[in-house]
């Protein structure tokens, strides 16, 4: 299980041409995470080859609306 909290909040100023300048906020969290002991799960052998492949199905899937 994770969570995340607010953290601090701050303000910068971002400067623009011609003299114009804009405020930030700028917005921070913390992240925690729960870490379980266990076996690890078992590896998956998916290589950049198989996503490539994946990706080429996906596009050959597709249907063109209004076409004839």
């Amino acid at each position: 299980a994770s969570f995340a909290t607010r953290a601090k909040s701050d303000h910068a100023i971002r400067f623009h041409a011609k003299g114009r300048n804009s405020v930030l906020d700028l917005v921070y969290c913390h992240y925690f995470v729960c870490l379980k002991e266990g076996p690890p799960p078992e590896e998956q052998k998916f290589t950049g080859y198989d996503q490539a492949d994946d990706y080429v199905k996906l596009l050959r899937e597709r249907k063109i609306l209004g076409s004839l």
